[in-house]
């Protein structure tokens, strides 16, 4: 099985772009009793962009915008998917 890599700048360029040359997208499905210590762990770490978090339990996700407003939340955890994975 052969893997397709990016051969050229140009290739890279043209895939889709990210908030910043070299960051890492992470979306959270399920937000239990660790979501907010990795939601602020990607948020402190340098590279890592975090904007969506997805929990079935309305309370969670108030306790996540209450400590990360800028995040977006959703009981539907598809919504990640469509916002962050390629078409």
């Amino acid at each position: 099985m052969k893997t397709s890599f990016p051969q050229t700048q140009a290739d890279l360029q043209s895939s889709q772009p990210l908030e910043r040359s070299g960051d890492i997208r992470v979306g959270m499905i399920g937000a239990g009793y660790w979501g907010p210590k990795l939601a602020r762990n990607f948020n402190e770490i340098p590279g890592s962009v975090l904007k969506f978090i997805s929990d079935l339990r309305p309370e969670r996700l108030q306790d996540i915008n209450r400590l990360f407003p800028a995040y977006v939340t959703t009981p539907n955890y598809e919504t990640v998917l469509e916002k962050w994975m390629p078409s």
